[in-house]
């Protein structure tokens, strides 16, 4: 029988649980665990150190939930004194099969929504610009091409309006990211609140002409368009005092790989850009054959898996590093959001961080499930029985998508340690069914959660 007085005792604790709790930039000195060869550390000496920090392009890749946006968003706290950061999710502007015309109108539209922010930090911030300044010169031009490109100018105004739904200034007059003093400027409360009517107009981009591969009779257009943007950039400099950082965002979310590959495909747009910019995208980005011309054109950063499991000297395996990098993050949770301390004992942190497969997102997840199951059976307290549960119940969802060929795929890559060719093992890796772990060489390993289910296949199959 539902117990209603249960639940609301459950319900602030599972809010804190939350695995898409995304660590705003307010919260990353508190929240933020460290973790070995952290890629935001390297990012940011690059960017500090680079001669030409304008031409500085990463492409940074990992595994979709294993915490590649709150590397971003701390690369943007650490940096926020020395550049003018934009930390953009593209998300809401790719609808299926987005091209790059697409992610750039979208970097445009933030571009302009960072500039006049900054130009007008103590006004009202009303769109458009203020006719006869600079600004409105580079909005005409920029309306121009959006035409030019097949588009409706006329959609800029919208467009500007809702891009602070995805957005993330640091606030142009106190140098805080929590007052939202222009457009494009946004709390942290306020990112939770944002309305979908927002995000829907931002999708506007993603269709009809801007939305699709950019023609070939189109493409001097769309190089002209970047340098369209390129003084848009310029005018933000200037109204900053400081150059531009682009944090891209939010090609995790597209459905697969072939969708992220058409949305990155015109490579040499985004290298024509007069910013530091690093895009985000999933690991497989690194495997997949349609991707080996970016690194001569893009940075590469890993952020692996972290190593909750290392091989032993028998061949064997045992508890990683990394699972300690997972219990921080829960320890630093807990502590700021007043978990108490006896919500989930050592040892199932311990199991939920093996289980988790070194994915951040995973191991909340089953956090959450452990915790969602005591509350169904009407207990105050987590134990073992409902950490089982919580993997059961992954498990299940993890095999929902798989048949003979993937099953015999993940239990190839069991024994050889690397993945095979082909569109079924790369979706795998794309799916977060394959681990990535730097373990000397890099190791591969399917999800832990199936391991000892692809083990007993094995042996039923007298493989």
């Amino acid at each position: 029988m539902l117990n209603t007085e249960i639940i609301d005792w459950w319900k602030p604790r599972l809010q804190h649980l939350d695995p898409w709790r995304e660590i705003t930039r307010d919260e990353i000195e508190t929240l933020y665990a460290s973790r070995p060869d952290s890629p935001s550390d390297r990012i940011i000496e690059d960017l500090l150190t680079h001669v030409s920090p304008k031409q500085y392009k990463v492409i940074f890749y990992g595994a979709r939930g294993s915490g590649k946006t709150t590397e971003l968003t701390r690369t943007g706290a650490i940096l926020q004194d020395r550049f003018a950061v934009m930390q953009l999710d593209v998300a809401p502007a790719l609808e299926e099969n987005s091209g790059s015309l697409t992610v750039l109108v979208m970097i445009g539209v933030a571009c302009l929504s960072a500039a006049h922010a900054w130009s007008a930090p103590d006004a009202a911030a009303e769109w458009p610009p203020k006719a006869g300044t600079r600004l409105a010169e580079l909005v005409s031009h920029f309306g121009g091409y959006i035409e030019k490109l097949g588009g409706s100018a006329d959609a800029l105004g919208g467009w500007i309006s809702s891009v602070g739904a995805t957005l993330t200034l640091i606030d142009p007059a106190t140098g805080a990211a929590a007052v939202a003093t222009g457009v494009g400027v946004k709390t942290a409360a306020g990112l939770a609140r944002e309305s979908s009517q927002k995000l829907t107009r931002l999708s506007e981009i993603g269709r009809g002409p801007l939305g699709g591969r950019i023609p070939k009779e189109k493409m001097e257009d769309a190089k002209a368009f970047v340098e369209v943007i390129n003084g848009i950039l310029d005018e933000l400099e200037e109204a900053a005092g400081r150059p531009p950082l682009l944090l891209v965002d939010g090609f995790d979310r597209l459905a697969t790989i072939d969708e992220v590959w058409t949305a990155l495909a015109n490579a040499e747009l985004f290298r024509g850009l007069d910013v530091p910019l690093v895009f985000s995208g999933p690991i497989q980005v690194r495997h997949h054959e349609q991707f080996g011309g970016l690194p001569g054109r893009f940075r590469p950063e890993i952020l692996h898996n972290l190593a909750v499991v290392k091989r032993t000297a028998s061949g064997g395996v045992e508890r990683g590093a990394g699972v300690d990098v997972l219990l921080r993050a829960y320890k630093l949770r807990a502590q700021q959001l007043e978990l108490s301390d006896d919500l989930f004992s050592d040892e199932l942190l311990e199991v939920a961080g093996r289980y988790s497969s070194g994915i951040a997102r995973d191991f909340f997840q089953l956090l959450d499930g452990a915790a969602r199951s005591a509350m169904r059976r009407k207990n105050h307290t987590i134990d073992m029985d409902d950490m089982k549960e919580s993997i059961r119940k992954k498990r299940h969802i993890l095999q929902l998508a798989l048949n003979e060929e993937r099953y015999r795929l993940l239990i190839n890559v069991l024994d050889k340690e690397l993945p095979s060719a082909g569109a079924d093992s790369e979706s795998l890796l794309f799916e977060n069914y394959i681990a990535c772990y730097p373990n000397g060489d890099l190791w591969y390993r399917p999800h832990e959660i199936l391991v000892s289910y692809l083990e007993n296949l094995r042996g039923r199959d007298g493989a």
